[in-house]
């Protein structure tokens, strides 16, 4: 590469260049020096490298000499133009900056590579850099200023004990709401029946005539007026066997229900028209003697769903007064233990019932006649229940509410210790009255909405001041984020008011 100026070297070097990195193999390209005399030009060529070593080397195609015209003063730059790659003609797999026509590169085996950038360039982004870097810090500081501003507070409120005298208090299931000038609290009755039966095995043996009994449903289908059935009313069976009523009874009419008749039911007792056991039976359908030959004898009828029993004549088990003792007290223990898990059931969600409040009643135990025969006997027992029941709240808030004639107080459970005497359940007027004393702790009562509207969009001295006029309130704690915010949000959300639970009293 002899005869070549070093500029023109610099020049072919990055052709070369540009043809080597190429996708595919390029043409020889042929280089001419053009100095502005006429001076023979000294050619060079460049050839890629063979593919393989086995293809042979084709041989060098010398172009024709050309004359040398006379070219402008920046004939260099115009050189320097045309052996710079281009993107439709050349592909590069890395960017190669270009090179200084006006700087000598010395010749090596391989090329040296210079960056270089003008100073101005870097000195614009370097300002591009800060300006970006504070505009994101104003941005920060904004959205911490706005949408991100927080202010906290931690309220705790004051606590006292006070000694509550002997207050008579009422609870009523006709009052809607607690009453503190006469000590009046709402409640609700709670008022229900139930029975329970037992069967027993007769413990007693005896001889003995006795009529067989049994339980009937009598239907009236017939019409609407209601039917009166007097005592010892004889009912007959299909064999012909005949029961007479134990009491009179009045069945009533059937109701008339577009344009159709749906009979009415009515139970009642009946003992068989003789001793003996041959009156003893299953489930059986009986009519009406005395209705026989009229329309009411196929439309007032009776059913005995369990037939009939205890018809006995001569030895036979009978019933004892220890056997109806024994299964009456079961009974009516399962009763009472029965009733009292109901009543449980029955309070209402956020009511009791004190000690006191209730009564639990059994109102009737039914059983056979001691010596009455059979192998075994039912012992029925019915009770009832009143009780009183309030909300726990109701009482407090009334407390709270006798003591709050200076400021607003509210009952604190921990460290109060009611005490209610005198309970007396009233169940004809639905009343509970009983007599309230002794410690109770009261709180300060917070407005928390009213709290919050004194210091919204208020400074940190402002809110300070509107603190300290607080009734109820022992101390607090206030904290803004971020540090530098001026004022208290507009917006309630952004306002974290928490009231410290309360304390036991001292």
């Amino acid at each position: 590469m002899t005869g070549l100026p070093d500029k023109n070297k610099a020049l072919s070097r990055r052709g070369l260049n540009d043809i080597r990195v190429g996708k595919k193999r390029a043409e020889p390209i042929v280089l001419k020096k053009i100095e502005p005399t006429n001076e023979p030009v000294t050619e060079i060529t460049f050839r890629d490298e063979p593919k393989t070593p086995d293809s042979p080397p084709k041989p060098k195609k010398r172009a024709e000499p050309i004359p040398a015209p006379k070219l402008p003063a920046d004939t260099d730059q115009a050189i320097a133009d045309f052996f710079r790659p281009r993107a439709e003609e050349v592909t590069l797999k890395e960017e190669v900056p270009q090179a200084d026509s006006r700087k000598m590169l010395a010749p090596k085996d391989k090329f040296e590579v210079r960056t270089w950038e003008p100073g101005r360039r870097r000195h614009r982004r370097s300002w591009l850099m800060v300006g970006g870097f504070l505009g994101a810090v104003l941005a920060l500081i904004i959205l911490l200023s706005t949408t991100f501003a927080r202010v906290s507070i931690s309220l705790t409120p004051t606590t006292d004990t006070f000694n509550l005298p002997p207050t008579p208090l009422k609870v009523s299931s006709d009052a809607n709401a607690i009453d503190p000038a006469r000590g009046i609290i709402p409640g609700e009755m709670i008022t229900f029946t139930e029975s329970r039966q037992v069967t027993a095995k007769s413990s007693g043996h005896a001889r003995t005539n006795q009529k067989a009994k049994g339980t009937i449903l009598i239907t009236n289908a017939f019409g609407t007026d209601p039917q009166v059935l007097i005592i010892e009313t004889r009912f007959q069976t299909p064999e012909g066997k005949i029961y007479r009523l134990d009491k009179g009874v009045t069945v009533p009419g059937a109701k008339s229900q577009a344009g159709k008749l749906s009979p009415s039911t009515i139970q009642a007792t009946v003992s068989a028209a003789d001793v003996g056991p041959l009156y003893n039976s299953g489930p059986v359908l009986l009519k009406i003697v005395g209705f026989k030959g009229t329309p009411k004898y196929q439309t007032i009828t009776a059913t005995a769903a369990n037939g009939f029993s205890g018809g006995v004549s001569g030895e036979s088990n009978v019933i004892t007064e220890i056997d109806i003792k024994n299964a009456s007290q079961g009974v009516t223990a399962d009763l009472f233990n029965y009733l009292r898990d109901q009543l449980k059931l029955k309070i209402p969600d956020g009511f009791t019932i004190i000690d006191g409040a209730r009564e639990i009643a059994i109102t009737n135990v039914s059983s056979p006649k001691a010596g009455t025969a059979g192998d075994q006997f039912a012992v029925t027992a019915t009770g009832k229940v009143n009780a009183m029941a309030f909300r726990n709240q109701d009482e407090e808030e009334l407390v709270a509410a006798l003591f709050s004639t200076s400021s607003p107080k509210v009952f604190v459970e921990p460290g109060s210790a009611l005490a209610r005497t005198g309970v007396n359940l009233d169940i004809a007027r639905h009343q509970l009255t009983y007599t309230l004393s002794n410690a109770v702790v009261l709180g300060g009562r917070l407005d928390r909405d009213a709290i919050l509207q004194k210091i919204e969009g208020s400074s940190p001295g402002a809110i300070e001041s509107a603190l300290q006029t607080v009734p109820g309130l022992k101390a607090y704690k206030l904290k803004f984020f971020p540090f530098w915010l001026k004022n208290a949000p507009d917006d309630p959300a952004k306002i974290n008011l928490t009231i410290e639970p309360f304390a036991a009293g001292s």
